[in-house]
């Protein structure tokens, strides 16, 4: 097998309730950055990185969707609700069957 390099698994975040580390955009909405690097790995390799992912709002957080930017990229989440002050696993798997060299995929979440 041929060997690539993931560059990045970029994981952004939308949400109208604020998570850790976030900003305020605009009226009560918020956007988080999470970013995983993963060593080289060979192609058809499934690699997967699980995000923590924490509702720092005083306000049930609502996750509505997921979306990634290819086929090839999936996610999972158990719990569609988080808690004020609760965090969450969402996992992020990525399959490099096909995906020769260095590759950014990214996921994102779409809230209430």
């Amino acid at each position: 097998m041929r060997g690539i390099t993931i560059a990045f698994l970029i994981f952004w975040l939308v949400f109208a309730a604020g998570l850790g580390f976030t900003e305020e955009t605009g009226r009560g909405y918020k956007e988080v950055s999470y970013v995983w690097e993963f060593a080289e790995v060979s192609e058809g390799d499934v690699i997967e990185h699980t995000f923590l992912v924490k509702n720092d709002s005083e306000n049930t957080l609502q996750i509505k969707s997921i979306h990634t930017s290819c086929g090839c990229t999936t996610s999972e989440v158990k719990e569609k609700e988080i808690p004020a002050g609760e965090s969450i696993e969402i996992k992020v798997k990525f399959d490099t069957k096909g995906y020769p060299g260095k590759r950014r995929q990214a996921a994102s979440i779409h809230t209430d």
